[in-house]
């Protein structure tokens, strides 16, 4: 989908990783920094902060847990997409068959497993990855 087409430009990108499991969040946020030349600019435990901070922060990239408490990632995708289209919204959950049902159903621009994001990252096309 259209994910793996938006990091490799030469601009840094700007990123805000919402997800509420923190441990999670840092091993991404630490993944993306050795890996990519982005600039991780703000983090969410829940979609109400997401939306917040991608208003305050505005990242380029949103990259998004579907499942998280006080507000959903398609809840707040939705918000985010309405406020600032421009903003790439990427979903992933644990749960595959939330993910196939909501695959085509939320204005997000790519939604995948969780535990797929690695691999996602690193061969997609919106970010530069440091090959050294």
């Amino acid at each position: 989908m259209y994910f793996n087409n938006l990091l490799n430009v030469d601009s840094v990108k700007k990123i805000l990783i919402a997800d509420d499991h923190n441990i999670f969040r840092n091993a991404l946020k630490e993944y993306l920094h050795m890996c990519f030349d982005v600039e991780v600019v703000g983090e969410a435990e829940n979609g109400q902060d997401a939306v917040v901070n991608t208003t305050k922060l505005h990242p380029d990239i949103v990259l998004m847990d579907i499942c998280m408490p006080q507000m959903n990632g398609i809840e707040a995708c939705h918000i985010i997409k309405s406020k600032m289209p421009e903003v790439k919204v990427f979903l992933y959950s644990f749960d595959t068959e939330l993910v196939k049902v909501c695959a085509g159903r939320e204005n997000a621009d790519d939604i995948f497993p969780k535990d797929e994001i690695f691999q996602k990252l690193k061969g997609n096309n919106f970010i530069n990855y440091r090959k050294e």
